[in-house]
């Protein structure tokens, strides 16, 4: 009589974890296409530069509405804020 036994792997082969990386590899970088992080971020800032634009318009129109003026030493000259880098 003969005696069946099972070969039990244990253990993954090193096919499985270069298919398992492959896949993975794939996902993160659709995934990093899809939401363009970078774009985001211009996004988020742009948003809040207008905010701050709009919320300071705002404040000088209240100002001028009470004072009947604009505050003193503001320039209305087109002048350099940020520089590029």
């Amino acid at each position: 009589m003969k005696k069946i036994t099972k070969n039990l792997r244990r253990g993954v082969t090193s096919i499985e974890v270069l298919l398992a990386s492959g896949i993975a590899g794939v996902l993160v970088s659709g995934t990093l296409v899809i939401l363009e992080p970078q774009k985001i971020i211009e996004e988020s800032r742009n948003a809040r530069r207008w905010t701050d634009v709009t919320s300071l318009s705002e404040a000088l129109r209240h100002y001028k509405i009470d004072q009947q003026t604009f505050p003193p030493n503001i320039p209305f000259e087109p002048t350099e804020v940020c520089r590029s880098h």
